[in-house]
């Protein structure tokens, strides 16, 4: 039987949440470019065969990545977790795609 614990660190409860899979090229990307933006998130690794219902909660797609803003935004395309990164930090200027967020 698993036991569900709630933690609460209130240090990580104003980050944004990254599901992520380690081998999947568009998560990697996701999180190659949070990396890069020198954003700070709360990395969250999805098992395939047990996925987190608060991740399935917030992307009925059930895939990788899904990034959850503090603001209650959900990200889950790959491409945008990239734009939203290099957004947060002005580095979008290096882009030449047009962004619809």
């Amino acid at each position: 039987m698993n036991k569900v614990v709630n933690i609460v660190n209130t240090e990580h409860e104003k980050l944004p949440i990254l599901y992520s899979l380690r081998n999947c090229p568009y998560a990697m990307r996701a999180r190659m470019a949070i990396f890069k933006a020198k954003q700070t998130i709360q990395l969250r690794d999805v098992v395939l065969s047990n996925k987190p219902d608060e991740m399935i909660a917030a992307s009925p797609k059930a895939t990788v990545p899904v990034l959850v803003l503090n603001n209650g935004t959900v990200i889950d395309e790959s491409l945008e977790v990239m734009l939203w990164a290099l957004k947060e930090t002005d580095l979008i200027i290096y882009c030449r795609v047009s962004i619809t967020m």
